[in-house]
């Protein structure tokens, strides 16, 4: 497998505070990567940097050999790359497939707020639709494509969030906690749903608590405790080193 994104030691300082310090990663294509580490640890300020949602104070993000620190979230976007995020991010009062189509704003000529608006059914746009009920079918969700978004149980609104990410045509799809405030069959439905995006060719990088999620879909796990890495590899030895269950159960020294 090749790398699709490598970063090369990453830093973010907020005034005196070392948020991610010198932390390097590979993301190989094709796979499902994660990064683990209990709360606070600098997770989310890592994608948030991968992403452009903030500016590094150091290091490099290259994606498909393209250097990414400094770019605009809407190039980096246009690169390849999608996200979700923690707390769910939905247009609660348009439809579930409209919330899709905004997903494909960035191949749209009539773009994000003409994919917003109500307005002649041009072919692009009964195009867009089309496009738009197949990210729904593929996430399950395609009978609730006239429904308000609000009214859908929390494991379908997750989903709806990940069948918008991927209407941008990603190479690259970033889950931060998807499992998070799922129950036990929803958690099931969601690892069948990473696997099912990464056998379509989409390579998946994500945050997750759910340490029996993270074990069971994982080719290679990264683990940050107050911003630095403490380790990395196979799911069998990530949960048996001694570094990740001191970070993770607090053990005393």
């Amino acid at each position: 497998m090749s790398v699709l994104l490598e970063v090369k030691k990453l830093g973010k300082s907020f005034g005196g505070l070392r948020a991610v310090n010198d932390f390097s990663f590979k993301v190989q294509q094709g796979s499902i990567t994660a990064l683990i580490g209990p709360n606070g640890a600098g997770k989310t300020t890592a994608f948030n940097m991968v992403t452009g949602v903030i500016e590094p104070t150091d290091g490099s993000i290259l994606f498909a050999g393209t250097e990414l620190r400094g770019m605009r979230v809407d190039r980096i976007c246009c690169q390849g790359i999608a996200r979700t995020f923690q707390n769910i991010r939905l247009f609660d009062h348009q439809s579930v497939l409209d919330n899709v189509t905004v997903g494909l704003h960035r191949r749209l000529r009539t773009g994000f707020v003409g994919a917003l608006l109500k307005g002649p059914r041009t072919r692009e746009e009964k195009q867009a639709k089309l496009a738009s009920a197949k990210y729904l079918d593929f996430v399950g969700l395609l009978h609730r494509a006239n429904d308000e978004a609000s009214s859908l149980a929390y494991g379908e609104r997750r989903r709806l969030e990940i069948a918008r990410a991927l209407a941008s045509g990603p190479k690259l799809l970033l889950l931060d906690e998807p499992a998070a405030g799922m129950n036990p069959q929803e958690t099931v439905e969601l690892v069948e749903l990473i696997r099912k995006i990464r056998d379509t060719g989409v390579t998946v990088f994500l945050i997750e608590h759910d340490m029996k999620l993270v074990m069971e879909i994982s080719d290679l796990i990264y683990v940050l405790n107050q911003g630095e890495e403490i380790a990395r590899g196979l799911p069998n030895f990530i949960k048996n080193d001694e570094h990740v269950i001191k970070a993770y159960l607090g053990v005393p020294e």
